[in-house]
């Protein structure tokens, strides 16, 4: 995997040697709340030093996107300054959107972390002659 280029596929993480998974579990959904609020303290405490996210550097590739986390598109726990989309996808994501763009351009597969269309670019204006 690693000989893959990192823009080949979707999967940009290509020099990893490990990935990690903080799971919890219960059975009372009244103790939603107290759980995920020790996960969630968990994951912030773990990438405290990168504003609660895994951002890429020398110690992170970033997200797999195969274990989604919504919380990394929310600014109230992912305070990196780095969107959710360049966690998971590094420098593909305009790539991507444009493949978004030519197979789903209607948006049909959708959830909170997929792909988004590009944002049309305004045609030029055109300056009339007095």
């Amino acid at each position: 995997m690693n000989t893959v280029p990192s823009d080949a596929t979707a999967t940009a993480q290509r020099d990893v040697m490990c990935k990690m998974v903080m799971a919890a579990a219960w059975t009372d959904p009244a103790e939603d709340s107290k759980h995920l609020t020790w996960l969630r303290k968990l994951y912030a405490d773990v990438y405290r030093d990168t504003g609660g996210v895994p951002v890429p550097n020398d110690t992170n590739a970033g997200s797999y996107i195969n274990y989604p986390d919504t919380d990394l598109a929310d600014p109230a726990y992912n305070k990196s300054g780095v969107p959710w989309h360049d966690l998971y996808y590094l420098g593909n994501y305009p790539r991507l959107q444009q493949l978004k763009a030519k197979w789903d351009p209607r948006n049909v597969f959708h959830h909170k972390l997929a792909i988004q269309l590009p944002t049309p670019t305004p045609p030029p204006r055109s300056v009339q002659a007095p």
